[in-house]
């Protein structure tokens, strides 16, 4: 499989168990330290009126997040390492290495979220479309992992059509090209929805 010409690929089981259950456990433990967003996007996208209008279906709620990285490129200051926990996406990646022989990988931005269960959310609703940087002559690629099993599909568009859905499942990653509109959606039947997100170019 060529994993550089796919616009997105479904892997399940990407880690061992031992090693998935190693990232759950230590993402849903007590001493993990989650930041509450505002917004569902680090890219500080507004959800307006007019993508009300064109986008029905979209329902915000509230997101945690925990930021691991950032490139200073990308309007975050310094090159960044915001947390110790990055050692958790080296090694991370580094499997993704490995696995499909891609010689390097230089990461831009890399966070973990946490969304909570919308009481009042129908399996239709999605967060706002967006792509994670929006400069168009940024190509990059973007891994996203699921780390438990809940509801609230990953939903990519073409323009305003919905083209797939991709539902969370523990130990799924999805690889997709990053200039392709997507958005994730909060749970509406599980307590929370896990996702770690790195962006990337190799």
């Amino acid at each position: 499989m060529n994993i550089k010409k796919l616009k997105y690929k479904v892997i399940d089981n990407f880690l061992s168990k031992k090693q998935h259950e190693q990232i759950l456990k230590t993402f849903t433990g007590d001493h993990f330290p989650w930041y509450l967003q505002p917004n569902n996007s680090t890219t500080k996208i507004k959800t307006t009126k007019n993508m009300k209008k064109i986008y029905k279906n979209i329902l915000e709620g509230t997101q945690l997040t925990h930021l691991f990285y950032a490139y200073r490129d990308l309007g975050q200051g310094k090159n960044k390492i915001n947390s110790p926990y990055f050692k958790i996406v080296q090694s991370f990646t580094k499997i993704f290495l490995q696995k499909y022989k891609i010689k390097t990988m230089e990461i831009f931005r890399s966070k973990v979220n946490l969304q909570l269960k919308l009481s009042n959310g129908k399996k239709h609703n999605y967060n706002t479309p967006h792509k994670d940087f929006e400069n168009p002559y940024f190509d990059h690629n973007v891994l996203l992992y699921y780390v438990n099993d809940s509801d609230g599909d990953t939903v990519f568009f073409k323009g305003t059509k919905i083209v797939k859905k991709v539902s969370p499942k523990a130990n799924r990653l999805i690889v997709f090209d990053g200039n392709i509109l997507h958005t994730g959606s909060h749970p509406s039947k599980s307590s929370q929805r896990i996702v770690m997100n790195t962006d990337c170019i190799w």
